[in-house]
């Protein structure tokens, strides 16, 4: 019994790796997924909601591929690359605004 309640938790593990690793778009643009409780770059303002998604993605992203995005760059500075791509994008959500930081850092 304790075996295959074990089994399970570590299937429902490997799913939730699974969906972080294709919620973070590294292998597939940002249009190929859905991302629960982001914003928008026409609603992006820096609000301390979407300051904490684009943080809890890149430390998502982090995780499930033992990376260190972010590394060494205060938080205020993402922000600046999210308004930046925000007003080059605004068409744009916040996931694509990460997803566009990991790839250049």
């Amino acid at each position: 019994m304790a075996k295959q309640r074990l089994k399970k938790k570590t299937l429902m593990f490997l799913t939730a790796i699974g969906a972080l690793g294709a919620m973070t778009g590294l292998a597939t643009p940002a249009e190929a997924y859905t991302v629960k409780g982001m914003g928008t770059c026409k609603t992006w303002v820096g609000g301390v909601d979407d300051r904490f998604w684009i943080l809890g993605f890149l430390s998502g992203a982090n995780y499930e591929g033992n990376h260190y995005y972010g590394k060494d760059i205060e938080p205020d500075e993402i922000y600046r690359f999210v308004t930046r791509f925000c007003k080059e994008n605004p068409n744009g959500d916040l996931a694509d605004a990460s997803v566009a930081f990991i790839r250049i850092h």
